[in-house]
């Protein structure tokens, strides 16, 4: 991994903010009998299955590391995709759920933006939070 994936990960950590994305450039295989199969539901409410395996990790970059989760998935072909995340509170099935099946948001804001001027909507900032703050989505 490059040293920026790192610090990124890093600094957006300070933040408490986790991170996902694919691992580029893997050229070891994890063994077979690592992966298990596993139900998976996606946003739409569709049901899959998943052949995943999980692994605690370092990310090293130039001056830093962060510990991460990597989450492999296992295709019938024997392709194996690596997903690392710093958010390691979620189990492989949250983790690959949300990265395989981000075509769904890309296909989205595509639309959106296309159609909408969504990015004439949104304004981009940030405001500071005290660390303490609990931050509740309303949904739950």
């Amino acid at each position: 991994m490059k040293g920026s994936t790192a610090s990124l990960f890093c600094a957006l950590w300070e933040q408490r903010i986790g991170a996902i994305t694919y691992r580029k450039n893997v050229k070891d295989t994890w063994p077979e009998n690592e992966f298990t199969e596993v139900a998976v539901t996606l946003p739409g409410g569709a049901c899959t299955t998943m052949k995943l395996a999980e692994r605690d990790t370092l990310l090293s970059g130039d001056s830093e590391t962060i510990p991460v989760k990597e989450v492999r998935r296992l295709t019938e072909t024997g392709h194996q995709s690596a997903v690392i995340s710093s958010a390691r509170g979620l189990d492989a099935v949250a983790i690959a759920t949300r990265m395989f099946s981000r075509w769904c948001q890309e296909n989205f804001f595509a639309y959106m933006m296309q159609h909408y001027d969504i990015d004439g909507l949104v304004e981009y900032g940030a405001e500071a939070l005290p660390g303490t703050l609990a931050v509740v989505n309303p949904s739950w």
